[in-house]
């Protein structure tokens, strides 16, 4: 499921990710950015079950058999904002720790 919120509208959108595939990428970048996501949601503290429906992947167990992932929109939602705020703040520390023109990336 790809949850957005569209600020001018006021409105928010569910959309299935059936045209939002990773194969789109070239090599392995999606594979690597689902990894960086899952891990930054980890050490945020975001709990299991929204990171693994916010990267469309199925829930183990009674938990994915009885769950309407639609019912959950708000709380979803929610969860993607933090990882937003927390993709953003980790950005930008990066941008500030970077000198102009270092090609290192502030390591």
């Amino acid at each position: 499921m790809v949850i957005w919120r569209d600020k001018e509208r006021g409105s928010s959108e569910c959309q299935e990710p059936s045209s939002w595939r990773e194969k789109t990428l070239p090599s392995e970048t999606g594979h690597i950015l689902r990894h960086t996501y899952r891990t930054i949601a980890q050490r945020i503290g975001l709990d299991m079950i929204d990171a693994r429906l916010l990267l469309d992947q199925t829930v183990p167990g009674i938990d994915g058999v009885y769950l309407h992932e639609k019912a959950l929109f708000d709380r979803l939602l929610k969860a993607q904002e933090e990882m937003s705020d927390a993709i953003r703040g980790l950005l930008n520390a990066h941008v500030r720790t970077s000198e102009p023109g270092d090609r290192s990336g502030g390591q």
